[in-house]
């Protein structure tokens, strides 16, 4: 597999990582600050983005390395437009392209997902044969983890945090950077829970 994230001591991943995500939101609202975008909807798109540079994808996924990281979204609410922004302010990184979701060929091309709380449609449709696939799959729909997808960002208090479903990550043949598996709010189906 190859990695998208250098091996680096933890400490300095957890500054990486939460730096990171400080950047995206900052460049976000300094380079386009003329759009009013919902606070919720620039933290989704930051986690999004962010989120996908510390997985690793098989071999086997599409365009593994000879192209841009393929990020496909089904929401409206201008997530898509605020996905398209933040990708646009990474410098240095893989390219990533934003794909607006229409049919399940173009979900089988993406490496990310997000299928946003209002796409019922979608994640029933959709997510049974995605799945299987080597996608990181992404939801803030409250069934997120019950329909088998990677990844459910949730409402904490005033925030948004993540949790991971380890049984999908493991089905996708994808693997999660420990540094943002420490991060997250619970890890479903963790072998250590199984103890």
């Amino acid at each position: 597999m190859s990695a998208l994230l250098p091996h680096l001591p933890a400490k300095a991943l957890s500054r990486r990582f939460w730096f990171g995500l400080v950047v995206v939101l900052v460049a976000s609202t300094v380079c386009h600050g003329e759009a009013a975008i919902a606070p919720e909807v620039k933290l989704k798109a930051a986690y999004v983005i962010k989120l996908s540079q510390y997985v690793t994808w098989p071999d086997s996924a599409p365009a593994e390395t000879s192209g841009p990281l393929r990020v496909g979204a089904t929401e409206a609410g201008g997530l898509i437009d605020e996905l398209v922004r933040q990708a646009r302010t990474l410098r240095g990184k893989r390219p990533i392209e934003i794909v607006p979701l229409t049919t399940l060929e173009d979900a089988l091309s993406c490496h990310v997902l997000f299928f946003g709380s209002n796409d019922t449609r979608a994640i029933t449709d959709w997510v049974p044969t995605v799945r299987t696939h080597p996608l990181l799959t992404i939801s803030d729909h409250p069934e997120t983890i019950a329909a088998g997808m990677a990844i459910r960002l949730v409402k904490d208090s005033q925030t948004l945090r993540f949790e991971i479903n380890q049984p999908a990550v493991d089905t996708a043949k994808l693997e999660v950077n420990p540094e943002a598996v420490r991060y997250a709010k619970h890890v479903h189906g963790r072998k250590e829970e199984a103890r």
